[in-house]
C-alpha cells in the first residue's frame, strides 16, 4: 500500500465518528421539534446511503462501517416520527412512504445477515430492523 493510499484510507475512516455525531444531533433535534420537516431530507439521505447499496466487497464493507450506523441512529432516535411521516402521502416526493419504510426495514434485515461485514455493523442493522417492527406495532 502506498503512503498516499494509507492517508486517504485514514481520512475516510476518520469521518465515521463525526458523521455519526452529526447524525445523532440531527435525529435528536428532529425527534424533539416535530415541526422540523426540512430535517427529514437528512434522515432520508442517511437511510438511503446506509441501506440501498449492496455490501459484498471489502470496499463496500468499509462503506457499511461509515453509513450503516448513522442510518440506524435515525431509526433508533427518530424512527417513530419518520414512520408517522411515511404514513402521510404529502411526503412521497421526499422519499418518505410506507413502501420506502418497508424497503428500509427489509434491507436492514438483509444487512444483518450479510457475510463479511463486521459483527458490530450487523448488530446495528438488526437493532434497526427490530425497532422498525416495534414502531409499526405501536402505531398500528
Amino acid at each position: 500500500m502506498d503512503i498516499n493510499d494509507k492517508e486517504m484510507e485514514d481520512d475516510w475512516d476518520g469521518q465515521a465518528i463525526p458523521l455519526l455525531n452529526a447524525t445523532t444531533f440531527a435525529a435528536v433535534y428532529l425527534n424533539r421539534r416535530k415541526d422540523s420537516v426540512g430535517t427529514l431530507y437528512y434522515a432520508i439521505h442517511s437511510l438511503t446511503a446506509g441501506v440501498e447499496e449492496p455490501y459484498q466487497t471489502p470496499d463496500q464493507y468499509r462503506d457499511a462501517a461509515m453509513y450503516v450506523p448513522p442510518a440506524v441512529t435515525w431509526i433508533l432516535l427518530a424512527g417513530k416520527w419518520i414512520y408517522e411521516l411515511c404514513t402521510h402521502d404529502m411526503n412521497c416526493e421526499d422519499g418518505a412512504s410506507l413502501q420506502q419504510w418497508a424497503f428500509w426495514k427489509k434491507r436492514f434485515g438483509e444487512i444483518a445477515k450479510t457475510q463479511g461485514l463486521q459483527g458490530e455493523i450487523k448488530d446495528h442493522a438488526w437493532r434497526a430492523a427490530f425497532k422498525m417492527g416495534e414502531i409499526e406495532s405501536q402505531i398500528e
